[in-house]
């Protein structure tokens, strides 16, 4: 890449004087070595030296969009060029447009045009750009009526003759821009371009390989003594497709959150007054919320739900004191379950109905988004390859609602799964939002594709640079200008021109972690100036990451794609890149795997995959009931995650506090013999460890949900794997010096009962002391056989379930040993 030339001084001489590009400039001061340019005396030594081809084809069409009378300047790229690197226009001697060719080579350019050297190839690429014409944007074909011949190095008298003279037909229509003559016109008209702003690209790219080169898993890894990871730079990368889910959903008419008029007439007590009123305010904030949305119309009816809701209070009250006092005017105090008529029935009843209608006619635009939903579901096919069908987007505005407005539908088990393909970057041009809960690689997958986007620009094989940001560095910027926010490290009128210049290449900007913006406000003006840059056309393309918890009106504009995880290839494919295929680790690790029920779905998470790996490397086994690397999951996931990222996320709970009430969440939710739970338990877990409540503990749960350990669909929560909630009622039983929850887990266990054994499991890995373990099984059996006279004996023996519990005690702790 050109950064100078022979004739110029650096960039630290010209900060202190004003260049004359009139006159011979200083050329003592050295020049760099990486990507340097120098000037040679040889004829045919190179003027310029640029990367690669692609660069000086970038460097020549953002010179002549700077060139007076020239317009319409366009790279043309792929098997249409038929010799044609560049194409555009300049004007004739009466004014008309003619249509003109660079042919650009990136060497010196010598030899015969009989010879196999670069005059000959120069010659046929000039000859077939006369010959085919190209199309221009009204589709119309149009013929080449000049040929520049374009060379960073001096091109010699023998040569051009040589090409010329074979193409007699064509004489004066072939030009012929050597080194120092092309060198003269960027000092002329593009200055800028050799002083500073010729190296921005590759400067650009080289620092984005290096920014990215700090792979978090070696942080993750020194962390919690994972041994050494020598791949830490590169690291085995394995793309995931996407997937888009849709669960079965049914609006409810916005008028069935109204009382129905008929039981108007009939007796009200105060909890059917208090859950009549609590229905008309959540009415109404599901109309403000939805016009946010776009999903309602915004019509004044707010005032006039307020206004029925405290008519029912009124009528309620006035029924009460003709009922129990009718010669006092105050509302008597009796009972919560004393039922009366409500006073002027009738008139409540037609505002109802009046007001119902209205209701449902501002939710029209919803329920038109509920008929795309149910056509898109009924149409979809199990993949997806167009993001621009409108139907698609439809169905993802109205499941995006649906996290944010729960309460507004009613829901089955069923879902519908769309898979889009892993490479849909390089067939969709639009906008991505790709989400993941945490540890499914949306850094990496950032990483990955910044860095390819970089090789593939450097060797010539595409024009997209890559421009790669953390958005956590911007939780703090003003962002009001597209450029000093997303583009201020990759030069400015050279890689950016304003206003009407043709931009040589293209843009793609990768912002990662969008949920690392803790003020939601700061979150939407950042995606809000992004949109403003891709409709002015500043870049090309974006790709945000976020972790799946993010949902707003105004992020609906970009298609939203989750990350699929892994399946059984993503995962061999995994393996492979750290342990050698077929070889007797690989084989062994599957092996092993493949037995253990409760680590084989957790490779499903990228993360999780690959610390299982790391510690199977380092142990050479990997036993089924890994109580350390459970303990590494859950750390991770609370916060050890944004500590091995060097992400400073403020809080004001610690992990200890969120791993207290996860413990009592997942104990509560284990003793129920379920595995979802509601806002509620989660709220009652928060209550019983913080003393504080109202906004804290709505602050504390959805911190849980950002890190990912708990997730939430709709208005239903669960843990992310079975297994971390059996793993976290195993460590609440562990800290309880009475035993009372393991005592009941084990006794079930004993009586047939398996929900609890793999909570026994993960408590016998917690326990320092398997020989005392051992006599506490068999203490627990005599007492058990004592106390169970009788019991039911299909399910097996319990002298024979508890024999197996104690294999599995003598199991864990040879494998520890053998790990230490």
């Amino acid at each position: 890449m050109a950064v100078a030339t022979g004739e110029l001084p650096t960039s630290a001489v010209l900060k202190r004087r004003k260049v004359d590009h009139g006159k011979a400039l200083d050329m003592r001061t050295p020049m760099p070595k990486s990507g340097q340019v120098r000037q040679r005396d040889a004829s045919t030594r190179l003027v310029f030296r640029f990367s690669s081809e692609t660069l000086l084809q970038q460097a020549v069409a953002g010179l002549l969009a700077r060139m007076p009378e020239v317009w319409g300047v366009q790279i043309l790229q792929g098997a249409q060029e038929y010799g044609k690197d560049i194409v555009f226009y300049i004007r004739g001697a009466f004014g008309e447009a003619l249509p003109c060719a660079c042919v650009v080579k990136n060497h010196s350019i010598s030899g015969q045009v009989e010879s196999s050297r670069g005059a000959r190839t120069v010659f046929l690429q000039s000859q077939q750009a006369f010959d085919t014409p190209f199309f221009d944007g009204s589709g119309g074909s149009v013929f080449i009526q000049r040929v520049y011949v374009i060379s960073p190095g001096a091109i010699p008298q023998a040569t051009m003759s040589s090409i010329a003279g074979r193409m007699k037909e064509r004489s004066g229509q072939v030009i012929f821009i050597s080194g120092s003559q092309l060198f003269e016109l960027f000092k002329k008209y593009w200055p800028n371009f050799i002083l500073e702003e010729a190296g921005a690209i590759e400067k650009h790219l080289t620092a984005t390989a290096i920014s990215l080169a700090d792979n978090p898993l070696s942080g993750v890894v020194s962390l919690y003594s994972l041994g050494t990871l020598e791949k830490a730079a590169e690291g085995p990368y394995v793309q995931q497709d996407f997937v888009r889910r849709f669960a079965e959903l049914q609006v409810t008419n916005g008028s069935h959150f109204l009382p129905l008029a008929e039981n108007l007439s009939g007796r009200w007590n105060r909890a059917a007054i208090t859950e009549a009123r609590r229905h008309l305010k959540a009415v109404s904030q599901y109309l403000s919320l939805a016009a946010l949305w776009n999903l309602a119309k915004e019509p004044s009816l707010h005032s006039s739900l307020e206004q029925l809701s405290a008519a029912l209070e009124s009528a309620f009250g006035e029924g009460l004191r003709r009922a129990y006092k009718p010669t006092r005017p105050e509302v008597p105090n009796v009972g919560p379950d004393a039922a009366v008529a409500l006073a002027d029935w009738s008139s409540l009843a037609r505002t109802v109905n009046t007001l119902g209608a209205l209701v449902d006619e501002a939710f029209a635009p919803l329920y038109a988004e509920q008929r795309a939903y149910n056509e898109f579901l009924s149409q979809a096919d199990d993949t997806l390859g167009d993001l621009s069908n409108t139907l698609f987007m439809q169905a993802c505005n109205l499941s995006d609602f649906f996290q944010v407005a729960p309460g507004l539908f009613t829901t089955t088990p069923k879902t519908k799964t769309v898979v889009v393909h892993k490479e849909i970057i390089h067939r969709w041009n639009g906008p991505l939002l790709i989400v993941g809960a945490a540890g499914f690689g949306k850094t990496s997958y950032c990483r990955w594709h910044a860095l390819n986007d970089a090789e593939l620009f450097r060797t010539g094989k595409s024009q997209m640079v890559p421009v790669y940001i953390p958005l956590h560095k911007l939780a703090r910027v003003e962002c009001t200008d597209f450029d000093q926010t997303f583009l201020s490290n990759i030069g400015e009128s050279g890689l950016l021109p304003k206003g009407e210049l043709e931009r040589p290449h293209r843009l793609r900007l990768y912002l990662d972690g969008l949920d690392e913006v803790s003020d939601l406000n700061q979150a939407r003006r950042i995606v809000e100036l992004l949109r403003d840059g891709l409709n002015q056309r500043r870049v090309d393309q974006s790709i945000i990451t976020s972790r799946d918890y993010i949902h707003g009106p105004w992020l609906t504009w970009m298609p939203r794609l989750q990350l699929k995880g892994f399946g059984e290839p993503e995962l061999r494919e995994l393996v492979d890149g750290w342990i050698p295929r077929d070889s007797p680790e690989n084989v062994r690790f599957f092996e092993e795997l493949a037995k253990s029920d409760t680590l084989l779905p957790l490779t499903r998470t990228p993360l999780l995959a690959t610390l299982i790996i790391l510690v199977f490397r380092q142990t050479q086994r990997l036993p089924e009931n890994e109580v350390r690397l459970y303990d590494t999951f859950i750390d991770l996931m609370s916060e050890g995650w944004n500590l091995a990222k060097r992400i400073l996320k403020t809080s004001k709970f610690g992990p200890q506090i969120k791993k207290t009430v996860l413990r009592t969440l997942a104990t509560n939710t284990h003793e129920k013999r379920k595995k979802q739970f509601a806002w509620a338990d989660v709220r009652t877990a928060i209550e019983s460890h913080v003393k504080s409540k109202g906004s804290l503990v709505k602050e504390l749960s959805e911190e849980l949900v950002q890190d990912g350990i708990i997730t939430r669909g709709g208005s239903i929560y669960e843990f992310a794997h079975l297994s971390f909630q059996e793993y976290l009622t195993a460590k609440e039983y562990n800290g309880d010096p009475k035993q009372t929850g393991i005592r009941a887990a084990l006794l079930t266990y004993l009586r047939g009962d398996d929900w609890s054994s793999q909570v026994l499991r993960f408590y016998f890995g917690l326990s320092g002391n398997p020989k005392a373990l051992s006599q506490w099984l068999w203490d627990q059996h005599a007492r058990f056989e004592r106390s169970e006279v009788g019991h039911d004996e299909e399910s097996g023996s319990s002298y024979d379930r508890v024999e197996e519990l104690d294999g599995v005690v003598s199991e864990l702790y040879e494998a520890t040993a053998l790990s230490e």
